[in-house]
């Protein structure tokens, strides 16, 4: 009885194992489109962002994309510090249309 007990508590603890490396993996997984949107904030020479280079079509596409294909892959995932972020890039990236408006 005590070798069926321990063997379990061993297979437990191996998946317990397995499943925080495929929770890593898929946080790993979901930064990738939150590193090309930060290759936005890279300052020029004048120290603005390459965002503000953007135009009105540009800017309201980068809004339209985070919101109808990154937030809902973010929140089907429950991953929420992307989700947050993304939300930080979205009221940047709104005050920068109200701006060219």
């Amino acid at each position: 009885m005590s070798l069926d007990k321990d063997m379990f508590e061993d297979t437990l603890n191996d998946l317990e194992g397995i499943y925080k490396e495929v929770e890593g993996m898929k946080s790993s997984l979901l930064d990738i489109p939150l590193q090309q949107f930060e290759l936005l904030f890279i300052k020029d020479n004048k120290g603005k962002p390459a965002y503000e280079a953007l135009d009105k079509k540009a800017t309201q596409e980068l809004i339209n994309t985070l919101e109808i294909d990154v937030v809902p892959l973010f929140e089907e995932n429950d991953y929420q510090s992307g989700v947050d972020k993304v939300n930080s890039y979205l009221k940047l990236f709104r005050e920068h249309l109200d701006k060219q408006n």
